[in-house]
């Protein structure tokens, strides 16, 4: 996070002061939902019998939990596409960042594509099984 002092004389957001609030956010989401999780990975040690296993979760920098899979390789990808924030689904955050990429599209866009756009950043546990992403589209797509 950036010096408050330098800011003292600018009412504009920085970027980067954006991208630390959106991170400290889906921080806190993740810890909501993944606290065991969260707890094992601080500790070093594997993440066993959890939804998240399958994705193999990682602590970055920043202590967001990213999915680590094969993506990791191919090194011509860009760093969010390769480890993808997670996101817990049905929490709120979740529904936020669903709703941005779907007034992103124009409202026009269907599940498919939104859920495309999603997943060049964020991985959303069980969105297409559970169909949660779906229905939050189709109810923004209502208003």
């Amino acid at each position: 996070m950036h010096n408050p002092r330098e800011r003292q004389n600018s009412k504009e957001l920085l970027p980067e002061e954006i991208r630390d609030a959106e991170e400290d956010i889906i921080q806190r989401a993740q810890r909501e939902a993944f606290s065991d999780e969260f707890d094992a990975l601080v500790k070093k040690k594997p993440v066993q019998q959890s939804i998240l296993s399958k994705l193999n979760p990682v602590l970055d920098e920043q202590g967001l939990l990213r999915s680590d899979s094969r993506l990791r390789y191919t090194e011509y990808l860009p760093y969010d596409v390769r480890f993808p924030v997670i996101l817990p689904r049905g929490h709120w955050v979740t529904a936020l960042i669903v709703k941005y990429y779907h007034e992103l599209a124009n409202h026009a866009a269907g599940t498919n594509f939104v859920l495309a756009q999603i997943n060049q950043r964020y991985w959303i546990v069980a969105a297409r099984e559970d169909k949660e992403v779906g229905i939050a589209v189709q109810r923004v797509q209502e208003t």
